[in-house]
């Protein structure tokens, strides 16, 4: 009852389970190459990245081209606050429109070749003014007060007409863009 049968075998099978060996696992398969999954998940990861990297570009690039127009609005606040603190007499008023002057310059400057803006005078730079401000009131209205005011040091200056021509300025300086210099050319031949 419980007896074991042994099983006994001729030499040619043992020799042949003799030649058998363990059972051997797969290997775990390496990292390297990358399934697809992994491939798509890293141009995804390397296409935001670029994409970001350009979006920060962009945005410094922004600021650093705006960066005249926020220092010019301060000093269009100091000449502003200046002349609303001097008297109707003060020959001070002369300096502060010929410092309003200078500061449109600087910002025709930033639009607009070096060249271009260190040559004109009177006319030709009240009319570019009004194609910087996409306006005609430097050469036919209140914007004359730039070419012509700080020269006369006597001359009353009318608190309504400095309060236009300080809103026409600012109002350039927050819309100026660069003007090219077809876009110019037009705009003389049609004042013609």
């Amino acid at each position: 009852m419980g007896a074991t049968a042994e099983v006994t075998m001729n030499p040619e099978e043992q020799a042949l389970i003799d030649q058998l060996g363990d059972v051997i696992a797969p290997q775990v398969p390496g990292w390297w190459p990358l399934a697809v999954g992994w491939w798509v998940l890293l141009a995804l990861v390397l296409g935001m990245l670029i994409g970001l990297f350009f979006i920060v570009r962009n945005f410094k690039n922004k600021q650093r081209k705006d960066r005249w127009r926020k220092e010019a609005l301060i000093d269009h606040q100091r000449i502003s606050n200046n002349l609303a603190s001097r008297s109707d007499t003060d020959i001070n008023q002369s300096t502060d429109l010929a410092e309003l002057s200078v500061l449109m310059r600087r910002v025709a400057l930033a639009l607009l070749p070096r060249e271009r803006v260190a040559a004109m005078t009177d006319d030709d730079w009240l009319e570019t003014l009004d194609v910087i401000g996409n306006t005609r009131e430097y050469s036919h209205g209140v914007g004359q007060w730039l070419c012509r005011g700080p020269y006369r040091r006597s001359q009353y200056f009318d608190p309504r007409e400095l309060g236009n021509l300080l809103e026409l300025t600012e109002t350039t300086i927050k819309q100026a863009q660069p003007v090219h210099q077809a876009h110019q050319e037009e705009r003389a031949v049609a004042a013609l």
